[in-house]
């Protein structure tokens, strides 16, 4: 098997599986006889299901390789990067059999000829879906901010024209370090400045609080302190407020505290997402149980599998 193998070689409709706390709520049972395309630890919701996905993508080197060994010997189609953004090599780590596929991975933040901050087609830098987006994955697979944006590449490689999103949740975030609410919020600020100091003299001056945003950004840059993200999981166990629920499983987690600028990233990922798919006459649906994504139409998989017979 390789990846220029599956080129249109299916049609119609695919779910993309997420991570998100919805599939504990979700009849994953539906989709049996549907193609789905999961990711991560999806493995550990195997013990709960019956359901097993199509195809398999892992990313990110943060992704225990027991799941990637899992999903291979499923014997569905597996997809890693050579290298993750983090220039991890997957293709050292993870076993490579017939239905091991490895394409290279370029993450769009990385590309000194793009502007990230506002990620829209046909803004100054992005001129063409082409920039944003792979049509031959065994060139180039784009990544950006979530690896459902690898997976609707290359969905759509294989040639799905239905895309619908399921455990796309987005995250519960913590937002205890805004002492102020009425003043401004450090994470999801975009600063302009070419240093540290310049972004934060105009965040500071763009505030109609400026005092009180200076004492949030304090707290910002102390929850998101090495010192502080090793005492957050002691003491999301004993704080209620700091303890956020973002994954169907409890061992997915990795102590990462969750802010609203992670929120942010995926939103933007999916809005470029969402650009391309108009542009190039594919659809993109949210059939996710719940959650704060609400760049697509909204659906349930009920639904759309009864219709679809």
């Amino acid at each position: 098997m390789n990846i220029a193998t599956l080129r249109d070689k299916y049609s119609g409709r695919i779910f993309l599986i997420g991570s998100g706390p919805s599939l504990k709520e979700t009849p994953l049972e539906v989709l049996q006889d549907e193609y789905t395309f999961a990711a991560n630890s999806i493995p550990d919701i195997f013990s709960e299901t019956d359901w097993r996905p199509s195809f398999y993508a892992c990313v990110d080197d943060g992704v225990d390789t027991r799941y990637c060994e899992e999903a291979i010997e499923l014997g569905i189609p597996c997809f890693f990067p050579e290298k993750t953004t983090r220039g991890t090599a997957l293709i050292e780590s993870v076993p490579t059999k017939d239905n091991t596929l490895f394409f290279e991975n370029v993450d769009l933040r990385d590309r000194a000829d793009l502007d990230i901050s506002t990620f829209q087609l046909n803004s100054d830098s992005i001129t063409s879906y082409h920039d944003v987006w792979s049509e031959d994955i065994t060139e180039v697979v784009y990544g950006y901010n979530t690896i459902m944006y690898q997976m609707m590449q290359i969905s759509h490689y294989m040639g799905f024209d239905e895309i619908y999103l399921v455990g796309n949740d987005l995250y519960d975030v913590f937002d205890g370090y805004l002492l102020f609410p009425e003043a401004a919020d450090p994470a999801v600020f975009q600063g302009n400045g070419d240093s540290t100091l310049q972004n934060g003299i105009e965040f500071l001056q763009d505030s109609e609080h400026p005092l009180k945003s200076l004492c949030n950004a304090v707290a910002y840059k102390t929850i998101k302190s090495n010192v502080f993200s090793k005492l957050y999981p002691r003491l999301s166990n004993h704080i209620e407020f700091i303890d956020q629920d973002n994954y169907f499983s409890e061992d997915y987690s990795d102590g990462e505290i969750i802010t609203p600028e992670k929120n942010r990233r995926h939103i933007l990922a999916h809005e470029l997402a969402k650009s391309v798919s108009d542009e190039l006459g594919f659809n993109i649906y949210n059939a996710t149980v719940g959650g704060h994504l609400e760049v697509y139409p909204r659906t349930d998989i009920t639904s759309v599998v009864e219709d679809g017979e």
